[in-house]
């Protein structure tokens, strides 16, 4: 009898052990420049984390939350911190619209020298592995040029695993006009999209930027 009353209360006391699903919200916006200009394919950081979200090509993105404090940023060429307060029930931000100053990320460093000027921007190819995991959005490479305008290195400094390797390649064949300087740096954005934008927005753009299109590999 000692037995079967032991196991009772034990199959009684389980379910209060066993671990809940945590509840998530999902908070929507837009992200855009100074001039109003939507930026696609920017990774969006949670505690200097990736979280998984993206802006789409229109500069929409989508985030699941939990209930707590979170801070997002755009990585550190965007100056970007929100604060974000998520409430289990609600009400929680939705439809928020950010603004970046995109002047960090083009077209001169930090010290203040501009860019060298591009003549050749080699386009890459969206590989087929990163288009079946739906890997796509930002990859920044800083490139090291010479005085003729040959790239002597490259290097991501973000983006997906899957994209970075197929842009550091296009950017180590990119040509710019020579000069006097032995040595000068660029940052190049290449942008990987599955998808087409809507009509009538204005989208950011700048000439170290390139973009690559292709048509979804997958279906939802």
């Amino acid at each position: 009898m000692r037995s079967i009353l032991t196991l009772f209360i034990l199959s009684l006391a389980i379910p209060a052990f066993s671990q809940q699903p945590q509840t998530t919200y999902k908070v929507t916006g837009t992200i855009k420049d100074l001039k109003g200009a939507v930026i696609g394919g920017l990774a969006i950081m949670e505690n200097e984390k990736y979280s998984g979200a993206v802006t789409d090509i229109n500069g929409e993105f989508q985030i699941a939350l939990s209930p707590g404090d979170h801070l997002l940023t755009l990585g550190k060429f965007y100056d970007l911190r929100l604060f974000l307060k998520i409430v289990d029930g609600g009400p929680n931000p939705d439809n928020v619209e950010l603004t970046v100053d995109t002047s960090r990320v083009c077209c001169v460093l930090s010290s203040g020298a501009a860019f060298p000027k591009p003549i050749v921007l080699p386009k890459p190819p969206y590989p087929a592995a990163a288009k079946a995991i739906r890997a796509r959005g930002e990859v920044v490479v800083t490139v090291k040029v010479d005085h003729e305008g040959n790239v002597t290195s490259a290097t991501a400094e973000s983006g997906h695993r899957f994209l970075k390797g197929t842009a550091v390649a296009a950017a180590k064949s990119a040509r710019f006009e020579p000069s006097t300087a032995t040595e000068r740096e660029a940052r190049l954005t290449f942008f990987f999209w599955d998808e087409e934008p809507r009509d009538g927005l204005v989208r950011y753009s700048n000439q170290y930027r390139i973009e690559i299109v292709s048509n979804p590999v997958y279906s939802n």
